[in-house]
């Protein structure tokens, strides 16, 4: 990577091979509607979690997405690799899912770096934007694969490295 990448501050985005590159941009609306820039970068690792974790480890703010064909993964560096703070799946049948979960993700890596409550509940109504392109629904559900036990868990490990860090 290079010098001049590593510098400019953002969130790191990374494909896995096969994911649709297009989902890319609904992360990014998702950060810029919080106010934070993203940048794609390339990746190395064979599975979402290493992946989101390398994103995570390239950037300055500390914060990664993974996208592959099958889901998204929201990574914080300090986070073990195999613990990514949130992941969302989705499936290539799942119509207009995948973009809106690219969008939540990229609004919860926003949220993370500028420190704000994380969107767990993947119901809530997304906020209006000019500049996004029409989608007839605006809310989604997710499977039983969002184990909110779990995710507290995350989130209180992430608060607590954030505390210690004076953050």
């Amino acid at each position: 990577m290079t010098a001049q990448l590593m510098d400019c501050p953002g969130i790191h985005v990374s494909l896995l091979p096969g994911a649709d590159a297009s989902l890319l941009r609904w992360v990014e609306i998702g950060a810029e509607e919080e106010g934070v820039p993203t940048r794609q970068v390339p990746g190395e690792a064979n599975d979402l979690a290493s992946l989101a974790y390398q994103a995570a480890q390239s950037s300055r703010l500390n914060v990664g997405v993974g996208i592959s064909a099958q889901a998204v993964a929201l990574h914080e560096v300090h986070m073990p690799v195999v613990q990514p703070v949130l992941v969302f799946k989705f499936s290539q049948v799942d119509g207009p899912q995948a973009p809106l979960l690219c969008r939540l993700m990229g609004a919860n890596a926003a949220r993370l770096v500028v420190r704000r409550p994380l969107h767990v509940d993947v119901n809530f109504p997304l906020p209006a934007a000019s500049h996004r392109p029409q989608i007839e629904e605006t809310r989604f559900t997710a499977g039983p694969e969002l184990d909110p036990a779990q995710l507290a868990k995350i989130v209180a490990l992430v608060v607590q490295k954030l505390q210690q860090r004076g953050m």
